[in-house]
């Protein structure tokens, strides 16, 4: 092996090590959940904002900077939630929920439909004694769509750069029944598509990518 070359490897390794290896300060990003303009109520929804229940404190929530959660509910009597999390080396959600004592298994990626565009979001079930949820989500960096291996990329990419970013993992949870879940899909299919619909250009590529 080139000795150069084994030089850049080391000198590499030092950095990522340095990184990710130290004590981690509480992230910092461009924190652009405050500027969305995301409706309260739009058709039949209306929501309650449950940001403020949510116990970030704790070093083990440093990688959070900001958190927008409500829970909207039809006339029908259904709900779900939806989570936006402004945070960096995300977690991914089977594994936070299994650290909870939930069950976890892949559904198919979902559909959705944004303001005319396609795009597939990740899927999960979810079970715990009576608790059952189906849970969509997906990640969007700088308005971009990025998988895990991408957003593992990008993370070590600003990081190294010591740059700040504007990094939202987005999820819709639905409570359901667990021979329920194709009917919980199709809830979150139909609110993701209204919703877009009542969001600003800006706002959508911020959220859902462009």
């Amino acid at each position: 092996m080139n000795k150069r070359f084994l030089l850049v490897i080391i000198l590499l390794s030092a950095a990522i090590g340095l990184c990710f290896g130290l004590p981690k300060p509480k992230y910092a990003s461009l924190d652009i959940l405050p500027a969305l303009n995301i409706p309260a109520e739009f058709g039949d929804w209306k929501s309650k904002d449950i940001s403020g229940k949510l116990d970030l404190r704790g070093e083990q929530y440093n990688f959070i900077n900001n958190v927008f959660a409500r829970v909207y509910s039809n006339s029908q009597g259904r709900e779900l939630l939806l989570l936006i999390l402004d945070a960096g080396n995300f977690h991914n959600p089977k594994v936070c929920y299994g650290a909870t004592g939930f069950t976890a298994s892949d559904l198919p990626d979902t559909g959705l439909n944004v303001s005319g565009r396609q795009f597939k979001a990740a899927t999960v079930y979810l079970s715990k004694n009576n608790t059952n949820l189906v849970l969509t989500y997906w990640l969007c960096i700088n308005k971009k769509l990025v998988g895990w291996t991408g957003q593992k990329i990008q993370e070590l990419f600003y990081s190294l750069l010591n740059k700040k970013k504007a990094g939202l993992m987005v999820r819709v949870d639905v409570p359901t029944f667990p021979n329920d879940k194709e009917n919980a899909v199709r809830l979150a299919q139909a609110f993701i598509s209204e919703l877009s619909g009542k969001l600003s250009a800006r706002d959508i590529e911020y959220i859902f990518g462009k």
